[in-house]
């Protein structure tokens, strides 16, 4: 349980002192658009509570525990290799 509160804690605190450089690598047009980075973490987690949840009563925790890690890291690599704007916030969402 700590993991998971830590991964997600983690997710938005690393990328705060990296927004200006990520901005300037991913030609972001307009300053605020930047902040978009961080605001998709909370759109992501917050769908993902409302599709996990009912998800995991059905299946079983467990599975759905290990179904989030692996869209966790499927967006993190995303992330990762993002040459756009765009390409970020969909990664972010994940």
């Amino acid at each position: 349980m700590a993991l998971m509160m830590s991964l997600v804690a983690l997710s938005i605190d690393a990328v705060l002192p990296a927004l200006g450089i990520m901005g300037e690598q991913l030609a972001v047009e307009h300053q605020n658009d930047q902040q978009l980075i961080v605001g998709f973490v909370f759109l992501g987690m917050s769908f993902g509570q409302l599709l996990f949840g009912p998800w995991s009563d059905s299946v079983g925790r467990r599975k759905a525990m290990f179904t989030g890690y692996a869209v966790f890291f499927v967006g993190t690599i995303m992330s990762l290799y993002a040459t756009d704007l765009n390409q970020m916030l969909v990664s972010r969402l994940l």
